[in-house]
């Protein structure tokens, strides 16, 4: 920033384009200015026309290399920005950058330093207002489990403590589900620890997890069928973490369907890699759309076929949290009304502990 910060000293404050046109107005002059104090101050003796073409070439080749390093450097302010965005893009930090500049490069400067604030204010708003809303939610959920327990012990009805022992089971399904999402939403550098990853049996894990959704699926009369094109697919996860995102798939599949439809659930297995299908003939959406749907608080969301609401971060923390296991996480849709598919791709167990670690 010298020659752009000197160009600026010495009068061009106001416009960016007159520190270019000074420099390259000098480039263009130095050279003849070289050659005219040459022929003033050489002795005529000297002077030919070989050392005249020499002294020109010379003076010429001289300024352009000056002026190309000269416009080079007045390119500073351009490559500080490009800078600021990248940490900010890659690393969700924002760096300092010149802000005593009234030309349009230090305007730019500044509005880039003022944008990327506000994004980050607003961006820790939404995480704190999400995460005031996830941890108001435990404590009712923990009174639910802990009356859940009470009654276990306090009647000898066995329908009674069938029901008690579901909704205890419910409610620290649902603890341990807001305690992994808040680990993912308040760290920006989350990452998952080794020692929570397990070998599970893919089929058996989903089935658990579909326990939680049999009110769902009967008011709205929707069956789900498990498929295993490839039987006895293992995956290896971390638990709690990879329950989430099941459920949450699950749960859209549920919320977008139609009544009375159904909703297949596909898992089958590429060079020991899960692939998980969970595919519905709901609503669909534009495969345009596609990339939108997995930003956090996207605005493309939308209420369920039975008026649903939709928070509008399911899908964000679910490809945030797949692909911490080293996976990636697809949607696939026809269009309107022609159902969805989301596909959860993990790796095979060597490449999920390289990712995780």
């Amino acid at each position: 920033m010298k020659i752009y910060n000197f160009i600026n000293q010495i009068g061009f404050k106001k416009s960016y384009a007159s520190k270019f046109l000074f420099i390259a107005f000098l480039g263009t002059h130095v050279p003849l200015i070289g050659i005219v104090l040459f022929v003033l101050f050489s002795p005529k003796e000297n002077l030919n026309t070989t050392i005249m073409i020499t002294s020109i070439l010379i003076f010429t080749v001289l300024a352009a290399v000056l002026t190309m390093f000269a416009l080079n450097k007045l390119l500073d302010p351009i490559k500080i920005a490009t800078k600021a965005m990248n940490a900010y893009s890659l690393n969700n930090t924002i760096i300092d950058v010149p802000k005593n500049f009234t030309d349009e490069a230090g305007v730019l400067l500044n509005k880039i330093h003022d944008a990327l604030n506000r994004i980050e204010d607003l961006s820790k708003e939404r995480q704190n207002f999400t995460s005031m809303i996830s941890h108001d939610l435990r404590s009712p959920l923990s009174s639910i489990v802990a009356i859940a327990e009470v009654i276990e012990h306090e009647t000898d009805d066995k329908n009674i403590i069938e029901y008690s022992n579901m909704l205890h089971k419910l409610g620290s399904n649902a603890l341990n589900m807001i305690k992994s999402i808040l680990q993912v939403i308040e760290s920006k550098n989350f990452k998952i620890d080794p020692q929570e990853m397990q070998n599970v049996n893919t089929k058996d894990f989903i089935e658990k997890q579909l326990i939680n959704f049999q009110p769902l699926l009967k008011d709205k009369n929707i069956s789900i069928n498990i498929i295993e094109s490839t039987k006895n697919t293992s995956m290896f996860v971390s638990p709690k973490l990879i329950a989430s995102v099941i459920q949450n798939l699950i749960s859209n599949a549920i919320k977008f369907s139609h009544k009375n439809s159904e909703i297949n659930i596909n898992i089958e297995s590429f060079e020991n890699q899960p692939h998980i299908s969970f595919i519905d003939q709901g609503i669909g959406f534009n495969q345009e759309q596609s990339t939108e749907l997995f930003k956090k608080f996207t605005s493309i969301s939308h209420k369920g076929t039975s008026n649903e609401d939709s928070s509008g971060i399911g899908l964000f923390l679910s490809k945030t949290i797949t692909e911490k296991h080293g996976g990636k996480l697809t949607a696939k849709s026809n269009g309107i009304n022609k159902g969805a598919t989301f596909t959860v791709k993990l790796p095979h167990k060597e490449k999920s502990l390289l990712k995780s670690s």
